[in-house]
């Protein structure tokens, strides 16, 4: 008996206490760096979107740029710069809507699913240049909910003029272009 009484007290291992509490600090720690983990890849997800929203509007602004900047800016220019974008006149200016897929290329009924973000690009006069410039404010909003199949990017974007996108941009980038917004006052 005193045998097994000397064999208990040496100090050969971990009890079962020790173990438990060991097992829940790890576990603790573990669901901690997952957590961060998680977090940055949230992150980096937002980071990469960021960026892509800076290089298309970017690209947008450069594409009239680079389109004769001192013809006036009109429908043709604006069809001939963005082929695929749907062009509307508005009171004091134009605007230039393009629905884009969740990998960043053009929406198309019959590729996607639904569209996943909105270019939005309006051109006004600019007051301080007696319209011989135009202001141009471009900005990427996520797009919200889905679309019925085949629907055209007109339809979509007529049925998206009811939800609130507005509040939802991305990313927004102003620019002066040298040319002047054509067709100034009445819309055509």
């Amino acid at each position: 008996m005193n045998e097994m009484r000397q064999r208990r007290r040496t100090p050969g291992g971990f009890s079962l206490i020790e173990m438990i509490i060991a097992v829940a600090v790890l576990a603790l720690l573990g669901t901690t760096v997952v957590r961060v983990f998680l977090a940055a890849d949230g992150m980096n997800r937002k980071a990469v979107e960021l960026d892509r929203a800076v290089a298309l509007c970017t690209d947008s602004i450069e594409r009239l740029k680079a389109e004769k900047p001192s013809e006036p800016i009109d429908e043709a220019m604006l069809t001939r710069v963005f082929p695929d974008a749907v062009i509307s006149r508005q009171a004091d200016g134009w605007q230039v809507r393009m629905l884009l897929d969740a990998k960043w290329s053009l929406f198309s009924p019959v590729r996607s699913d639904w569209p996943a973000y909105l270019l939005v690009l309006s051109l006004t006069p600019d007051e301080e240049s007696s319209g011989m410039a135009t202001a141009m404010d471009a900005s990427l909003r996520a797009f919200p909910g889905r679309t019925d199949a085949g629907e055209s990017p007109q339809t979509v974007l007529d049925r998206a003029e009811d939800a609130r996108i507005d509040d939802m941009a991305i990313y927004a980038l102003q620019a002066m272009l040298p040319a002047p917004c054509a067709g100034e006052g009445e819309p055509q």
